[in-house]
């Protein structure tokens, strides 16, 4: 996948409301607290529709039963649960990242690169503590996001940071025999591929987004709105700010308009069903009905 930031947080704001209902087993609300870093990974994988199910079925089981001697269990869980948020994000947006009405030769599409750049700049580009880290000093203190002159100093700072990234990934696990020449050889050749100018599209769009192209593909869509109660009341969550039950229950099951507010709809009741077969109150068919498995359309299927 490459619309890493919008999964990232839609990962994110389904966490805030699993930690916050009280329809979701203290198990997941354990998970969302201590590893959410494990679920970040299952948001951004691929693939996950060919296993999620079978693997969310074998970890109930050896949680139920009390006697796994596999102490990653609940970080693997978490990946699972990673992957339903990604699910639900790709059965929204997809359609539309896809849709016959924009460009289909770029991938990822420039509808998608905007979405990434929009939620960046909703959700994280004030957050100086990841700016720091990602960024660095210089760029954050020379006003990054408002000063348009910094675009093409922000596209050598995305290349450098996708290869640093790449190159860092050979440490995860015992990574080649032989010359490391070899192995970076192995490793480029099974990256995904981009077009080549990504990296500046993606830079652009957030620092200096096309004003007609920002209309076409977030406002005139309606990609995202504060109208919906469910993206007004992650927001309230990620403020730190309490939240009664009642608003709750009404926000997170009034259904929105946005396709943002919709993914996070979509997620949390994934989220909700597999937590209700985590705790045997339903069955495994009730489960992929739940999770809208081998379903026609927008909701079905594997990507």
């Amino acid at each position: 996948m490459s619309e890493h930031i919008v999964h990232t947080s839609v990962l994110k704001d389904s966490f805030l409301l699993i930690k916050e209902s009280e329809e979701i087993c203290p198990e997941f609300k354990e998970i969302a607290d201590e590893y959410e870093d494990f679920a970040l990974l299952g948001s951004i994988t691929r693939g996950g529709d060919n296993f999620t199910v079978d693997l969310l079925d074998a970890f109930q089981k050896r949680w139920s039963q009390n006697n796994s001697d596999d102490k990653l269990l609940p970080a693997k869980l978490a990946f699972v649960l990673g992957w339903l948020s990604h699910r639900a994000a790709d059965r929204q947006m997809k359609p539309i990242w896809r849709g016959s009405d924009f460009p289909t030769d770029q991938s990822p599409t420039e509808c998608s690169v905007y979405h990434e750049a929009f939620m960046f700049r909703e959700y994280y580009s004030d957050n100086k503590k990841m700016n720091r880290a990602i960024l660095g000093e210089d760029l954050l203190d020379n006003c990054l996001l408002e000063d348009k002159k910094q675009v093409e100093k922000v596209i050598e700072l995305f290349r450098a940071i996708l290869k640093r990234v790449l190159i860092e990934m050979h440490t995860f696990i015992p990574p080649y025999e032989g010359e490391i020449e070899e192995y970076l050889e192995r490793l480029f050749e099974s990256q995904q591929e981009f077009k080549e100018d990504l990296m500046d599209r993606y830079a652009k769009a957030i620092v200096d987004p096309d004003p007609e192209k920002a209309k076409k593909y977030v406002r005139d869509i309606n990609f995202f709105s504060y109208n919906d109660g469910i993206i007004d009341l992650v927001k309230k969550l990620r403020e730190g700010k309490q939240i009664e039950q009642d608003e709750f229950k009404n926000k997170v099951r009034n259904k929105p308009k946005s396709h943002y507010g919709k993914t996070l709809y979509i997620s949390y009741n994934y989220l909700h069903k597999a937590s209700e077969f985590f705790n045997s109150r339903i069955n495994m068919k009730e489960l992929k009905e739940g999770l809208d498995i081998d379903k026609p359309g927008r909701h079905g299927g594997y990507v």
